[in-house]
């Protein structure tokens, strides 16, 4: 079992997810005007939300911390805002090599959509947090499961999308969190959790794994995704193995 300075793990975790974003993005050339102007324009809701999330649940170290009208900002926030909302939301898009009929043509009618629904989002997040007093991950997942049931109503073919996503990242946050915590141990974890983990905790092969992360991922990652494709009207394209794709006749 590893062990690390405390002030060390959350940015050695957001600098993975930083090489894994680079090596993405130079793999995916379809993907990378929507990557970038996507993870520009989500990266202030990380700090933002932080204020909500430093108080109730969690509060990790940082060797570096700046203090803007009273916010604490972390450069891991800044980090993880810029690479893990993109990679979570579009997994099922890297994963399976879907590509998109397109890429983001009109900026100002993409960030008037954009953001009139994170607007939306942060307005529910923060009243739901302050008027029940809800764990602010639980209003932060419901927050954006409200707004995903508006993006469904309205582009249904994406459905599929935010399900199949919802999956895999789960998935993938499960087995990250059990081998990471195999590796570095839960006491890191345990420090900065402000949640019980007695509760909120699984315990899967003698792993205590934070639950709450897996439901993050499972919801508000595919919120993401689908909260871009609809800001952008794009629709992805038939992958030939579907069963639905047209022949190619030669």
């Amino acid at each position: 079992m590893l062990h690390l300075d405390n002030r060390i793990i959350y940015l050695l975790g957001t600098l993975i997810l930083l090489f894994i974003y680079i090596c993405v993005f130079i793999a995916r050339k379809d993907l990378r005007k929507i990557m970038f102007i996507s993870s520009t324009v989500i990266l202030p809701f990380g700090p933002l939300t932080e204020i909500f999330f430093f108080k109730d649940y969690w509060f990790p170290p940082s060797f570096l911390e700046i203090h803007i009208l009273g916010i604490r900002v972390l450069p891991e926030d800044i980090f993880y805002a810029f690479t893990a909302p993109i990679l979570g939301g579009f997994l099922y898009f890297l994963i399976f090599n879907i590509k998109l009929n397109g890429t983001i043509t009109n900026i100002k009618f993409f960030l008037l959509k954009f953001y009139t629904l994170a607007f939306g989002f942060m307005v529910l997040f923060t009243g739901i947090t302050l008027i029940t007093e809800m764990n602010s991950i639980f209003s932060c997942v419901v927050s954006a499961c409200i707004i995903s049931i508006v993006i469904l109503y309205k582009r249904r073919d994406l459905i599929k999308t935010f399900l199949k996503t919802a999956i895999i990242a789960a998935f993938i946050t499960f087995v990250a969190y059990y081998l990471c915590l195999l590796i570095f141990g839960n006491t890191y974890l345990y420090s900065v959790w402000l949640l019980n983990p007695k509760i909120y905790g699984l315990y899967f092969l003698g792993v205590g794994i934070p639950l709450t992360e897996v439901m993050f991922s499972l919801f508000v990652f595919p919120f993401v995704g689908v909260l871009i494709l609809f800001s952008t009207n794009l629709k992805q394209q038939t992958p030939p193995w579907s069963p639905t794709a047209k022949a190619v006749v030669p």
